[in-house]
């Protein structure tokens, strides 16, 4: 009887392919290992930019601007610091795009520039370097106060002297500011407008700079609180009215205060106390109620939150001679 080897039977098969595979897998995986970094972690990451700087009371705020489409590829930044006595090197996280230094002396000068890291160590080109000299700011504005023109607020308080300058400071959460002001550039005046907001508080505090270029900025005045809830409007002004059979038309003068968001209409007849008619949101009303009965009117606008004082006109009644 002739034999075979056990791989060479006839009617069976045998493939190796399987098992080479299976090899190659387990040779070129790990389970739990990190995969080899890319091509990209390689490259080198683009330098910050637009590197500025703000001496604020015992604080040097450095601030600057890095593609957020390129963070994932950098492990952070490095701000670097001199004053002529070697560097210091201090490290932010990638999330970051600011830096506060506490540690310096008015009247020495400082030079700041950061640059990012990769994520294998790769650093950038530098950032724009920039020179702080940082000086004692001015003291903090006092007798702020605020007035309401038409739809704008204005702040004012009093001047802390010449080549001072102001930057005013704006929340929605008392005692809560972020570290930019609301004002563009630095205000040569000792006022500020904004628009006013009738649905919400607003909180604002303003603080000085020595001048515009260093913006060495100094503590914050107190807090001023521009509350539309609290306003109560003027009594409106020049109501008249036109009586007819069976109505009466009721006008007055539009007042400047935009705030301002109706009004409303009181009625009271044989000496009884005034009951509300009706609402408006225009200065101008009719009473569709016959007219042949004498009655008294009061008008009283209302605010965002409060009613103000009104304003009558009396012995209302329709009669033959009103046509004259």
């Amino acid at each position: 009887m002739k034999s075979y080897p056990h791989s060479a039977r006839p009617g069976r098969t045998f493939s190796l392919l399987p098992l080479l595979l299976l090899i190659l897998v387990l040779l070129t995986s790990s389970c739990g290992k990190k995969s080899a970094p890319t091509l990209a972690a390689y490259e080198k990451p683009p330098a910050p930019v637009l590197l500025r700087a703000v001496h604020r009371e015992n604080r040097i705020i450095l601030s600057w601007s890095f593609p957020e489409v390129k963070t994932a590829l950098i492990s952070g930044f490095t701000i670097l610091k001199s004053s002529g006595k070697g560097i210091q090197r201090t490290t932010a996280s990638k999330s970051k795009r600011s830096f506060t230094d506490t540690a310096f002396t008015c009247g020495i000068a400082y030079n700041y520039k950061v640059v990012a890291r990769s994520l294998t160590g790769v650093l950038s080109n530098d950032s724009n370097t920039l020179t702080v000299t940082p000086v004692k700011p001015p003291p903090p504005p006092v007798k702020l106060s605020f007035k309401i023109e038409d739809d704008a607020v204005i702040l004012s308080w009093e001047s802390e002297g010449d080549n001072v300058f102001y930057n005013v400071y704006k929340s929605f959460r008392k005692g809560t500011y972020g570290e930019q002001p609301c004002n563009k550039a630095p205000l040569p005046e000792n006022s500020f407008r904004d628009v006013f907001r009738i649905d919400r508080p607003v909180y604002y505090t303003v603080r000085s700079l020595r001048n515009a270029a260093s913006e060495d900025e100094g503590s914050p005045s107190r807090e001023i609180t521009v509350n539309p809830f609290n306003l109560v409007p003027p009594a409106p002004l020049d109501l008249g009215y036109f009586a007819a059979p069976g109505k009466v038309f009721l006008y007055w003068k539009e007042p400047r205060e935009r705030w301002i968001t109706g009004y409303r209409i009181y009625r009271r007849t044989r000496g009884e106390e005034y009951e509300l008619i009706g609402q408006t949101q225009v200065p101008t009303f009719i009473d569709r109620d016959k007219s042949l009965t004498e009655r008294d009117y009061r008008v009283n606008a209302v605010g965002p939150s409060k009613e103000g004082p009104g304003v009558e006109v009396k012995g209302v009644f329709f009669r033959r001679d009103d046509l004259k």
